[in-house]
């Protein structure tokens, strides 16, 4: 074989050895580029997973917050609840002491009339009794001074009359003197009955008035 035959078959090995190093390195730049490719969307993919996560952490603490609220706001609706139930529970018993106020009331009331209505009775049969007894005392005055302007016109009329006849030892008026006693020398008390004129009538004793000096 000549030198020249083998220079060409190098070459046409070195060629192929070219070609085939080509072709890989061919290969290798198209899986690099597709791992470009590949490293690009996982990385597109993975940035749009970090801001579902971030949007899934935003969500979640929301509905953390959102339900801290609702457990709040549950909790003040249960509160409200039962302030309601206790103002209702106020109320019914105001209503209940203001009805027995008011009917407590309504008796001291009418107690209080019933009182004063007996007080006013007391005071008016009082007022009856004291009249009734001014009436009589007006009427006793009265009386009291008729007699005693009559006892003053029996007295002035008294002085105007003779001495009345009144005998010691028979103890009698309007009989006869002491003097002309028929008894004047022997005194039997057991005789004065008879010695009353026959169908002469039995004089009363009468009482004699220290004040007035006047007898009946």
């Amino acid at each position: 074989m000549s030198e020249k035959t083998e220079l060409q078959n190098k070459k046409k090995e070195l060629k192929k050895i070219i070609e085939e190093k080509t072709k890989i390195i061919t290969d290798i730049e198209s899986k690099n580029l597709e791992l470009k490719h590949v490293l690009t969307a996982n990385q597109d993919l993975l940035h749009q997973k970090e801001k579902e996560c971030e949007a899934y952490k935003a969500e979640t603490l929301k509905t953390d917050q959102q339900s801290i609220e609702n457990l709040k706001l549950s909790q003040v609706e249960s509160e409200n609840l039962s302030l309601k139930s206790k103002v209702i529970e106020l109320e019914a018993l105001l209503q209940k002491k203001t009805a027995v106020t008011d009917s407590t009331k309504d008796i001291t009331e009418d107690q209080e009339k019933e009182s004063l209505y007996s007080q006013i009775d007391f005071l008016n049969s009082i007022i009856v009794d004291m009249r009734q007894k001014n009436e009589d005392l007006a009427k006793e005055l009265e009386l009291q001074k008729t007699c005693w302007d009559e006892n003053d016109f029996n007295f002035n009329e008294t002085k105007k009359l003779p001495p009345r006849l009144f005998c010691d030892i028979c103890d009698m008026f309007d009989i006869h003197d002491t003097d002309d006693c028929p008894k004047q020398e022997s005194f039997i008390e057991e005789a004065v009955p008879q010695l009353r004129p026959a169908g002469s009538r039995k004089l009363e004793e009468r009482p004699y008035c220290n004040n007035c000096e006047v007898f009946g």
